[in-house]
This record gives C-alpha cells, structure tokens and sequence, in this order.
C-alpha cells in the first residue's frame, strides 16, 4: 500500500511538471518574440492566410504590435472578406496602426459587413494615431458612429499632447455634441485636468443641460481634490453667477453652488436645494467628500439623510500602521488581448508558477511595447518568457491624457497556476455599444448608473511571520487597492493606492485579489467592467 502510494505521488509530480499543450494559436501569438525579422514575416504572411481563426488574430496581433507594415499587402484583402468577426476586429486594429488614416474607410466596410459591431475598437485604433489624425477624423468620420467608447478615444487620442485639449474641447463645445463633451470630461477628470477659463465659461452656460452638469461635476471633482487642479481664473469663473442657472433643476443648480463656495465665491440659499439634500442622491453626493460637508451651512447639514453607516457600537481599538500612496503606473502592461491568447501564450511556455515584481517598460505613441526589463520580477524561465510574451502582444492603454511612455514602476503578478484575466470581451450585438469602465465613485460618472460587482469567491490573503513579527501588540496595517472586475467577473487590473510599509503584505494582498471572483457589474442588464477600490486588512492580536 505504501508503495503505491508513493508511486501515486511520483505519477502526479510528474504530470504537474509536465508543460501544458501546445497549440498552433500559441505558437503564432510567440512570433511576438522573433528575432529574426524575415522568418517573422514569412511565417505571419503564411498565419494570415490560415485555416485557423486563431491563427488569423494572433498573426495580425503580432503583425501589429511588431510593426510589420509589409503585412498590409495581406492584412487590406484579408479585411475584405474576413467572415469571422472576432478574427475581423483584430485586422482592423492592424489594418489601422499599421496603414493609418488611409485604412480607416476600409475598416468601417468591413465593420458594416458585421452590422457596424466593430465601430468600437476601429475608433480606438483610430485614436491611437494621436490627437493630430484622431481629432480631425472623430469629427468628419467617427461621431455617428453609436458604439464609439468615447472616454477611451480622448484619453488615448490626447495622449501626450494636453496642449491639445483647449482647442478640442472649443470644438466640441461648437458643435454642440453632449456624448463627446462627457467623454472629454471624463478623460480629463481621469487625467487630474481642468478646463481653461475662457471654455469653462462656455461651458457654463451652454444650453445644453448634460454639457452644463458634466461641467460642474468635474468642476466639483476638481476643487475637492487635494492637488488643487483648477487655477485662479478658473476658479474666479466658477465663482461667477449665470442666468441660466435660474432654470436649471436642484441637483445641477445646487452643485454649481458647491463649485461656486469651494471656487471662493459668495454662498447663497434656495428652498429646493434643501428638499435636494434631503434626497438620498442629494445625501450620498455630499458625503462623497469631507471638503463639501466644510462648506455646507448648518440648515443644510440638517437637511441631510441620517448615515446609516454609523453606528455605537465601536470595537477594540487598534494601533494602525500608515497608509503610504502609492503613484501608479502610467499604462496598463500587460494589457487586454484576444480571447484565449493568454492562455494558449502560457500553455505554449509550460508556464505554471506564479510571478511577482517591478519591472520597467516604456512604449510608443500608438501604445506598442519598446523596452521591457523584467529580470527582477520574481519567476522561473518558463514564465518569465510568457510574462515578455504577453507584456509585447499588448496594445497598452494609459491611464490620463499626462501619461508619461516609460516607467519603472510597472507592477506585474501572477498567482501560482493561475489564469491571467486579459482575455477581451465578446464583440458586442448590433443593439449595444461597447461599455467603458464604469467608475462609481467619480463624481463625473454620476450620469452611468452602473450595478457594481459581488464578491462570489473570496481568497484570504497569507499572513507573512516577518510581518506578523513585526506588527505585535494589536497593530493593523491595511492596503488600499483599486481594481478592475471585467465583464465576466475576473479581476483585469489591480494596483496599490494605498500600501503598507511592510511589502509583503502588499504582495500578498494583491496576490489573493487576483484570485477572487465575482457576478460582474452590469448596466440596464449588461455585464460590464467596473472599477473600484476595495481594502485589506492585516491584524494582530
């Protein structure tokens, strides 16, 4: 018995050793890493005409992403008759990056092939040219379009050129268009930017009510902010009364009040303000942030909704260890990919153990992965070769309109045999656009009422002893995490905000998260990705 137990042992060893299958849609995808620049191009020239759907979106992924223009000659026919929409989406993106504007109109022909479902990703491809070509086409070509995701097209389309955002937002403001005024709202309040004075005034009192109401929640946002993003003339517009503000409704009238006090000016008082704050979205607004309880008057302090949140009953009182911020990366790396090519990319390397560490990675203007330094992240050889591997097929996002292209400071993680959350969504039907990232607790998103996500899978983080040491005594230390739950309820992206100074812990904190699972987020019924911020916490006895 004993022996057969141990020879079970042996054969389970063995097979967990074993490196996973290898398929030819992971062996296309590790193109990424060819040297060779001729054998790269015969072999992608060959993928693209495959049998294999795979196979044709890990050849133009490659294609794209190592900048193989001398694919176009394959990828532009290829788009033509393309009758497989997910292999579709990813020439576009190549078509796109790799041939730029001139490909823009060849793409929207493949994408009305598929009832105008690839709109979405041909207009982020399209932003990714920069502000210089992005701009001019939004306005003459993209507009319409309804599945454009436009928070995410100004904030990769100004990347690296805020000197740009005046002038566009002058134009948007002209035409008039509510969709694209929030969604340059919301890369600028993402971006930690404000309005120049003389388009803020515009702004202000534009007839449109949604741009008005998105103006003053970024101005709000702003101003609460503790790194004080709005300058004197600004803030001496926003201190300024309208006569349009006469006729605005409570909760957009009241917050223009808000801005007003916070911007310096004179306070005043309104009946219909006092019945907002006695709203449950009027009470949640305000509690949103201790700078607008400072600058309420005690009638409408009163006004307010009691917190349900508070109670009595208090615990054992704790001596916390402080909570160090933590300034993220400037771009998501590795970034999403297509379906499955994470997984086929870990198969093909046999990779199993987890990774953890820094490293540093710098990119271009479109997003492409330049340098890539990743000898101290902890892993073995296998996974270090998928880590580059999946890092070089990403088509990176940043994360404001200031984002710097190299960073030192990119955080990578993987959890021992587990799976990287990375595969991209479904295309979406004809009748739905493709959603952003709802972000609840931005005031700017107050419009996008999204169902947050729950937890349906938790994994407790380890407790390391050296930390367990060192905080005796009754001591907690607690991490402050932000993280994006993907439509299907995996964690995409996860970094500090807040970190302990003990680095374990934030090591291990991250390395659970990434483990849990959850009922995605949804809005009007349709899963969606959904950011926020969660806490864990370490204590002692």
């Amino acid at each position: 018995m004993a022996r057969s137990f141990r020879l079970l042992v042996l054969v389970s060893l063995l097979l967990f050793s074993l490196p996973l299958a290898a398929t030819p849609y992971g062996e296309t995808a590790m193109l990424v890493l060819e040297a060779d620049v001729a054998k790269l191009d015969a072999a992608l020239i060959g993928a693209i005409d495959s049998p294999s759907a795979d196979v044709r979106v890990a050849a133009a992924r490659v294609a794209a992403v190592r900048d193989r223009k001398v694919l176009l000659e394959k990828i532009e026919p290829q788009l033509a008759t393309e009758s497989d929409i997910n292999v579709a989406r990813e020439l576009v993106r190549a078509a796109i990056l790799l041939g730029g504007r001139d490909l823009v109109t060849p793409a929207l022909a493949a994408s009305a092939r598929f009832d105008h479902r690839l709109d979405g990703p041909i207009a982020v491809a399209v932003a990714r040219l920069g502000a210089g070509e992005a701009i001019p086409l939004y306005f003459s070509t993209l507009k319409n379009l309804e599945s454009t995701p436009r928070t995410n097209f100004f904030r990769v389309a100004l990347w690296g050129t805020p000197v740009l955002v005046t002038s566009t937002a002058a134009r948007i403001l002209g035409t008039g268009d509510p969709a694209a005024w929030k969604a340059l709202i919301g890369a600028l309040d993402e971006s930690s930017m404000h309005l120049e004075a003389g388009v803020l005034r515009v702004a202000l009192g534009h007839p449109d009510e949604e741009i008005r109401e998105s103006t003053i929640n970024l101005s709000v946002t702003s101003l609460t902010d503790p790194q004080q993003r709005v300058d004197a003339k600004a803030k001496e517009v926003l201190a300024e009364r309208f006569e349009i503000e006469a006729t605005e409704p409570a909760r957009i009238s009241f917050r223009r009040e808000l801005a007003r006090r916070l911007a310096g000016g004179k306070a005043s008082t309104r009946a219909d303000w006092l019945e907002w704050i006695a709203t449950a979205e009027g009470t949640d607004f305000l509690r949103r942030s201790e700078a607008l309880l400072q600058v309420l008057s005690s009638e409408e302090v009163s006004s307010m909704l009691p917190d349900e949140k508070k109670s009595g009953r208090r615990g054992q009182r704790r001596s916390s260890v402080p909570i160090n911020p933590v300034i993220a990366a400037p771009f998501f790396a590795p970034s999403v990919l297509p379906s499955g090519m994470a997984a086929a990319v870990l198969a093909e390397t046999g990779c199993r153990q987890q990774w953890v560490g820094l490293g540093e990675v710098s990119v271009d203007r479109q997003g492409r992965v330049q340098t890539l330094a990743i000898g101290e992240v902890e892993t073995d050889s296998r996974c270090r070769r998928a880590l580059e591997a999946v890092t070089r097929l990403s088509l990176t996002y940043n994360r404001s309109i200031t984002s710097p292209m190299a960073t030192d400071n990119a955080v990578f993680i993987k959890p021992r045999g587990g799976d990287l959350c990375l595969d991209e969504g479904p295309v979406p039907t004809s009748q739905e656009s493709d959603f952003e990232a709802c972000i609840p607790y931005r005031f700017s998103d107050d419009t996008m009422a999204c169902k947050p996500p729950v937890v349906r899978k938790r994994v407790e983080p380890q407790f390391p002893l050296s930390a367990r040491r060192a905080m005796t005594g009754g001591r907690s230390s607690t991490i402050i995490i932000e993280a994006l739950i993907n439509e299907t309820g995996c964690v995409r992206e996860a970094h500090l905000v807040g970190q302990s100074p003990y680095g374990e812990l934030n090591r291990e904190a991250l390395l659970a998260l990434l483990q849990w699972r959850f009922d995605p987020g949804e809005t009007n019924g349709v899963a969606i990705p959904v950011v926020f911020k969660l806490s864990v916490s370490f204590m002692t006895r």
